[in-house]
């Protein structure tokens, strides 16, 4: 699958723009573990139980560590892409893709409608019509005329 530059940009804008509610979001999974975490301690601190008990408890902690683990991971690869995009972003680099995507955006409807400007009087010396979508440059006919 290809992927053309206006989809990059897109892909680029998105990447500057989310590195730091992706931070976010995993910190919160990450409070959200701990909590689970601090809470089976507590409850296992608080009651006698027995092996059965103790054994899911056990379980479950170790599935939290696990999670816990890949979400610390995530943060810690998060961290070193946050530090590139912001040197980036203090460069301004978000408005000048916004601006290359416009100016993209702009080319490919051009390309797709294009208006040509004539510069002569030659199509309606030979009593051609002109389309609604294209035009005589007056200005442009008579600076070439001058030349």
């Amino acid at each position: 699958m290809q992927i053309t530059a206006e989809e990059m940009m897109k892909l680029m804008l998105n990447f500057f723009n989310n590195t730091d509610q992706d931070l976010k979001e995993e910190r919160e999974k990450l409070g959200n573990v701990d909590s689970q975490m601090s809470d089976l301690d507590h409850y296992l601190e608080a009651h006698t139980l027995k092996a059965g008990e103790l054994a899911k408890i056990a379980k479950e902690r170790q599935r939290l560590c696990r999670e816990r683990r890949q979400i610390k991971n995530n943060i810690s690869l998060i961290n070193i892409l946050k530090k590139f995009v912001d040197k980036w972003k203090q460069k301004l680099i978000t408005g000048d893709i916004i601006q290359k995507l416009k100016e993209y955006t702009q080319e490919i409807e051009r390309q797709d409608h294009p208006v040509y400007r004539y510069r002569t009087n030659i199509i309606n010396d030979m009593g051609l019509q002109i389309n609604e979508n294209e035009n005589v440059a007056e200005d442009d006919r008579i600076e070439e005329i001058e030349d």
